[in-house]
This record gives C-alpha cells, sequence and structure tokens, in this order.
C-alpha cells in the first residue's frame, strides 16, 4: 500500500536488476529516479567492485 498519491503515470519504476546494468554500463539514471549526489556514490560503488 503506497501512501505517494501520485497516479501510476506519475511514477518512475526501474528494476533491481535493470538498475544494477545501468551502473554497470555507466548509463544515465533519470533524474527523477534519485538525486545526483546519491547517484554519484553508487556509481563510485559499483566501479570498485569491477
Amino acid at each position: 500500500n503506497r501512501t505517494c498519491p501520485h497516479g501510476d503515470d506519475d511514477r518512475l519504476t526501474i528494476s533491481g536488476t535493470r538498475l544494477r546494468e545501468m551502473f554497470a554500463n555507466h548509463e544515465e539514471i533519470p533524474k527523477e529516479f534519485s538525486r545526483r549526489e546519491v547517484v554519484a556514490v553508487l556509481q563510485e560503488f559499483y566501479d570498485s567492485q569491477a
């Protein structure tokens, strides 16, 4: 049960698998998905695992 009042058309859904692929391939993460500073920390982590 979600508490967000927005409808499905206003949500951005990315699976965990797809998100990991995006980090692995250095694809741009949509700005609507997460703050830039969070994406930068996650990208640094994924880069350190390669």
